[in-house]
């Protein structure tokens, strides 16, 4: 992205509701381009889980439509 907000990463995983229909997406954003390894993936997909099972419990979950957590950037290793 080349204006505000200068979004360089971005990761999603859709929540979904008891009868199968996506509510919405889990996602995380940031700043700084990085990797996304499969440990991380599979811990964003217990993360929507956990959301899921939350509004199943009929928890509320209102004023959650868009939260946004800046994540500190990640060290890159230098490529030789």
């Amino acid at each position: 992205m080349t204006g505000e907000p200068y979004i360089r990463f971005y990761a999603g995983y859709p929540v979904h509701l008891p009868d199968g229909a996506v509510a919405g997406t889990l996602c995380l954003i940031h700043t700084t381009p990085r990797e996304f390894n499969d440990e991380e993936i599979a811990v964003l997909k217990d993360l929507a889980g956990v959301v899921k099972t939350l509004n199943d419990q009929g928890t509320e979950l209102e004023g959650t439509e868009c939260g946004v957590v800046l994540l500190p950037p990640v060290e890159q290793e230098e490529k030789e």
